[in-house]
């Protein structure tokens, strides 16, 4: 459930033709690299759900350039981080009165 986010933007985002095995592999790896030594020590085995929107945008950059390599997507013009950061949903609301 913590990769899909991330996997989901990252395919848009590059208009992937298809989800392969190692853009979900490349989800799952950059994932484990979310986890903190603090977050291991307690027991976690997945980042904080707290912290699931910096997971995502840490995911979706991996899978953006697993699908560069496969061949499923074309290039990016521009930094991948950047263009994730860029398309993410900003959960901002305005004052109701």
């Amino acid at each position: 459930a913590f990769i899909f986010p991330g996997l989901g933007l990252g395919a848009l985002i590059c208009g992937a033709r298809e989800v392969t095995d190692a853009m979900i592999t490349a989800a799952a790896r950059s994932l484990t690299a979310c986890v903190t030594a603090e977050e291991l020590d307690s027991g976690l085995l997945f980042p904080s759900v707290a912290r699931l929107r910096d997971a995502a945008r840490t995911v979706a950059v991996a899978v953006v350039e697993q699908a560069v390599k496969d061949g499923t997507a074309p290039g990016l013009n521009s930094d991948v981080a950047k263009a994730v950061a860029a398309a993410m949903w900003e959960p901002a609301y305005e004052a109701y009165a």
